[in-house]
């Protein structure tokens, strides 16, 4: 059908947005007369218009009388930019096909109610899944008030991740490797503890998408590196802060000494102390430092002891599983995951939505993280 053709359009325009707009969503725009496109648009980056006034700027005096298909309700109320509703409704568009109203307590139905209100026939549902799942990030913010959480590990055919001695060198091969620089640039922070910044001495570095060329919107790119540091062992010289254009964020506990949060606080290092939750930093509290920084996806690469803690907690949505062509053989080989012993099976948490993908002889396992319902 027509509508959807246009909505699988403005989908795919959204997704150009990725990793530049989070918090907010991916959205994008189709404007049509007749069957004809006279505009386009997406939301290219936090703090730059919408995608339904890029549409509209592309559209000029073609928008009058024409269609708009977005993917997720305009706006109408004043946050970084305008409202989007008075600009559509100033520019005589009649009609406006909606995959799905906007979860923001500030919105909930309000955009489509104006343009219903001044003459904007109003139709929402189509692509509504795709729109969600598009999402999923924005959603989980709105409706559980932290960060999208995706824990990423990568292990051994025998599912370890590093040996008793804590050698963990390069279970998975280098597509494996420039497959997460990759994805990281989706992320707004990659979250790792102390132990694998002193063992393995990480970057924690990205990489654009090859269409992502203009320097103006991958300068607006915001990027935390963060590290779980209790005891606030953090070198000076770690390569993690090798690069001035990411802001490094350490949590450690109210007993850190205050010397060396002088010696590590500056222009890009951010120094936060939280209180303890037994043995862990307190997650609960780190994550709401984190949404007050306007970090919406998170991606927690370890290790152990950082993984379990987040899984725990049940604070986790997505999981990203590498394994590698490698078997450990060692009874001391460490798990990705640390807990009590189970005596069975169910109930478990599982997966949803499981999609497979080969990187040379490695497989990525990635899917919604469900926990049994207690």
């Amino acid at each position: 059908m027509e509508h959807e053709k246009f909505l699988k359009e403005a989908l795919k325009l959204a997704r150009r947005g990725e990793g530049l707009v989070s918090p907010n969503p991916m959205v994008g725009a189709v404007i049509t007369r007749g069957s004809q496109v006279v505009g386009r648009g997406w939301h290219r980056a936090y703090g730059l218009a919408h995608a339904e006034i890029e549409a509209l700027k592309e559209a000029g005096p073609k928008a009058r009388g024409g269609r708009l298909y977005v993917t997720l309700e305009p706006c109408c109320h004043h946050g970084k930019t305008p409202p989007c509703v008075p600009a559509i409704v100033a520019s005589g568009i009649k009609e406006v096909f909606c995959c799905m109203a906007d979860p923001n307590p500030l919105m909930q139905g309000k955009g489509f109610k104006l343009l219903e209100q001044n003459g904007v026939r109003v139709r929402v549902g189509w692509q509504e899944r795709e729109a969600m799942a598009l999402n999923q990030a924005y959603l989980t913010r709105m409706n559980q008030q932290r960060p999208y959480l995706i824990l990423k590990w990568a292990m051994t055919l025998d599912g370890k991740i590093a040996m008793a001695s804590g050698d963990a060198a390069w279970v998975t091969g280098e597509e494996s490797r420039n497959w997460v620089r990759s994805f990281r640039f989706t992320c707004d922070a990659v979250l790792v503890g102390i132990n694998t910044v002193l063992r393995d001495d990480p970057q924690l570095s990205y990489r654009p998408p090859r269409f992502q060329t203009q320097q103006a919107l991958l300068q607006r790119k915001r990027y935390f590196k963060v590290i779980l540091d209790s005891q606030l062992r953090t070198p000076r010289q770690a390569r993690i802060f090798s690069d001035p254009a990411c802001r490094v964020l350490i949590f450690t506990s109210e007993q850190a000494p205050e010397a060396k949060v002088r010696e590590l606080a500056g222009e890009n290092c951010l120094v936060r102390r939280v209180s303890r939750q037994g043995s862990f930093l307190n997650l609960k509290e780190i994550l709401q430092h984190l949404l007050k920084l306007e970090v919406g996806i998170v991606l927690v690469e370890g290790g152990s002891q950082v993984l379990t803690s987040f899984y725990q907690e049940q604070l986790a949505d997505k999981l990203l599983v590498f394994v590698g062509n490698k078997i450990a053989g060692s009874q001391g080989a460490i798990a990705p995951l640390r807990g009590p012993d189970r005596k069975t099976l169910e109930p478990a948490p599982c997966l949803s939505q499981v999609n497979l993908k080969r990187f040379g002889n490695d497989f990525l396992i990635e899917g919604q993280l469900c926990f049994p319902e207690s």
